[in-house]
């Protein structure tokens, strides 16, 4: 069973820019980009085995991909009277997904390069979802921040706002993994590389699912 973890393009970045209402100046920017790692083989037993010698993070983890997100905040404040408020708020958020890339050869035989499209598409959606769990984050920590009361003090609401920032992405990280119990690392959803054709070696019972 060949483990998993990522999404699709090709160095491809991204830059996004939201206006939220309510802060002014409030936006969002993201860098979404896709990297890539070589498989090679010719035969499932093959790819299997290229897995466990080029993984990036082969000494770490058994996945076959990564998605890494990171979300900075900034924002200034301003008083009026006794008040202080948050006159803007803005994240840039970076994502990095890490794929494999399998370039068939002449001699892969076609039931195995179906099987690897099968793979590799569940594969990157289910990346695809983890990146999406960021860009959920940054939406829900600007509709935080935009309910938090007016302070007396500044100081205070500095470390409100960092700390309700620092919250969301805890959360998020939990949802995270929470996706992968559910989708047994997208095991469940088809991010699935059989281990080999009939008659190419002997059927092996599956083992525990992969870890991330």
């Amino acid at each position: 069973m060949a483990p998993l973890k990522c999404l699709l393009a090709s160095g491809v970045t991204l830059a996004l820019l939201a206006i939220l209402p309510g802060l002014v100046h409030a936006q969002s920017s993201v860098a979404w980009k896709t990297n890539y790692y070589a498989v090679g083989g010719a035969t499932l037993r093959e790819i299997h085995e290229s897995f466990r010698q080029t993984r990036p993070w082969k000494d770490k983890s058994s996945c076959d991909g990564q998605t890494d997100w990171r979300i900075d905040w900034h924002f200034q404040m301003t008083t009026a009277g006794e008040n202080c408020r948050c006159d803007s708020f803005t994240t840039q958020t970076a994502i990095t997904i890490t794929l494999p890339r399998w370039t068939a050869p002449t001699n892969a035989a076609p039931d195995v390069k179906e099987a690897w499209i099968s793979f590799f598409t569940a594969l990157s959606k289910h990346e695809s979802g983890h990146a999406q769990n960021a860009q959920a984050a940054v939406t829900e920590m600007h509709q935080r921040v935009k309910r938090l009361p007016t302070e007396n003090d500044c100081a205070v609401l500095k470390k409100k706002i960092d700390e309700t920032a620092g919250r969301v992405v805890a959360e998020f990280r939990q949802r995270d993994e929470e996706f992968d119990r559910q989708t047994g690392h997208g095991v469940r959803d088809g991010a699935f590389l059989p281990r080999g054709r009939r008659g190419e070696f002997p059927r092996r019972e599956p083992g525990p699912g992969p870890r991330r």
